[in-house]
């Protein structure tokens, strides 16, 4: 197995980037650079539990020198800015500064879109095609920039773009036009009494990027670089686009444990993150987190032999999602077997679980 660390370093704004995104846009760029029969194999392996590869979560930059420890912190911020839909959680004041942020940063960019085919869009990527002929609408926009982005404009994998940005889409040397996923919905917000009709969902700016680990199966670490590296360049993600960006992998030694890294600590791994029992607890308690505490207990010798537990030490886990809203969601779980254990890997924050059906034998309270 190869361990390597991979950067995504954002030139535009994006959505929240895990662990679930990444993997799609690795597929549908392994798909583009080694064909559909690849593809086919590579999910094929995960289907039954040989995984090729294994991501992590993605975290922020925290200095080039220590980048695999773990942050208490959501991953990466996200404006919720569908404050005018009927039932949104956010509250009025901070919805109205985000909608600002929004107007000032991304004026000409807004959600108001039609429905075209995948080779529909390739045509229009290309220029042969203009975007009036598909949806033609002037943009109830105001703020700066309004005025010379009001008309027809379309979609691309979840960003708007007016028109004239349609005929700056990257293409190969060939000039031909890069693939890309490509998600197509009209905005349901209503416009009634003025306002601005637009969808947004988690975009955010983050600052300077974020860090996951791969570890890769023995010649399949080329390949993964090779992908990331393509997906990078073409924004494209699981249905949704992951934004403008670069991936750079920087391969370095194993690295689940950093060196001096003391028992209870936070820290990144590729299969969890174990926390100290007082650790736990102030996470627990604390009204910002992102992640839900799960504590496990019963014999879990081979779980933790880096931090010397005994198999009846209680290990509390953290797990990505919410305390408040319950189990995770949008994951894909990879299941990993080995030595009468499941270690299921959610990426950032991973749980150490004995199966099932071995979980007797193995004194676990269900």
């Amino acid at each position: 197995m190869a361990e390597f660390r991979a950067s995504w370093r954002p030139i535009s704004p994006s959505g929240p980037l895990s662990a679930s995104r990444i993997f799609g846009a690795l597929c549908f760029a392994w798909r583009d650079l080694f064909g559909a029969r690849a593809l086919a194999d590579l999910l094929a392996g995960f289907r039954e539990g040989e995984p090729a590869f294994i991501l992590s979560e993605p975290f922020p930059f925290q200095g080039e020198a220590d980048p695999v420890r773990f942050l208490a912190a959501p991953v990466l911020p996200a404006w919720d800015l569908s404050h005018s839909c009927p039932g949104s959680r956010m509250r009025a004041p901070a919805a109205e500064a985000a909608l600002d942020l929004y107007r000032h940063r991304k004026s000409r960019r807004f959600d108001r879109v039609g429905h075209v085919s995948e080779s529909v869009f390739r045509e229009l990527a290309s220029g042969r095609l203009a975007p009036s002929r598909f949806y033609e609408e002037t943009a109830f926009l105001d703020g700066p920039g309004a005025e010379a982005s009001s008309g027809p404009f379309v979609a691309l994998a979840g960003f708007v773009l007016g028109k004239d940005e349609c005929a700056r889409l990257p293409a190969d040397r060939a000039g031909r036009p890069l693939p890309f996923e490509i998600a197509w919905e009209r905005s349901r917000i209503s416009t009634e009494g003025g306002g601005t009709p637009f969808r947004v969902e988690g975009w955010t700016r983050p600052r300077g990027g974020v860090h996951f680990l791969v570890r890769a199966a023995a010649g399949t670490a080329e390949r993964i670089e090779a992908a990331l590296g393509l997906s990078g360049r073409l924004g494209i993600g699981a249905g949704r686009s992951v934004g403008w960006g670069r991936f750079d992998s920087v391969r370095v030694e194993p690295a689940a444990f950093p060196d001096g890294c003391r028992e209870g600590a936070f820290w990144t791994t590729l299969s969890r993150t174990v926390l100290a029992p007082e650790e736990a607890t102030r996470l627990a308690e604390s009204p910002r987190s992102s992640y839900r505490l799960v504590r496990y207990e019963g014999r879990l010798a081979e779980a933790c032999p880096e931090t010397g537990r005994t198999a009846k030490d209680p290990v509390w886990c953290l797990e990505a999602g919410s305390i408040a809203d319950g189990p995770i969601a949008g994951t894909c779980p990879v299941v990993h077997r080995g030595a009468g254990r499941e270690v299921i890997h959610y990426g950032l924050a991973c749980a150490v679980r004995v199966a099932p059906a071995l979980a007797p034998a193995h004194g676990v309270a269900s």
